[in-house]
């Protein structure tokens, strides 16, 4: 898997795993990820982004808290059939 792309001027003042839930929220806004597909796993995260496992699972702890990612101990996290609607 190849590395995310740098992130934007925007985002650069951000911590890193902010960086990773926006990215992750971008793919499901542009219909990347749909309902029901399987979101990227943490060793997937830390592989793309070169971040640190706990970087990985705060991002997708806090989609899980919001809904947006279904999380099973042992299984790739999830998107619901539908995502919240709201600020994450």
């Amino acid at each position: 898997m190849t590395k995310a792309p740098a992130p934007s001027t925007q985002q650069a003042g951000q911590p890193l795993y902010k960086q990773v839930k926006s990215h992750l929220l971008d793919l499901i806004d542009s219909g990347t990820l749909k309902p029901n597909d399987r979101a990227p796993s943490e060793a997937d995260l830390v592989a793309q982004f070169g971040v640190s496992r706990m970087t990985a699972n705060r991002a997708l702890k806090e989609l899980s808290e919001a809904g947006y990612v279904k999380r099973v101990p042992g299984l790739a996290p999830m998107w619901p059939s539908a995502a919240p609607m709201g600020p994450c």
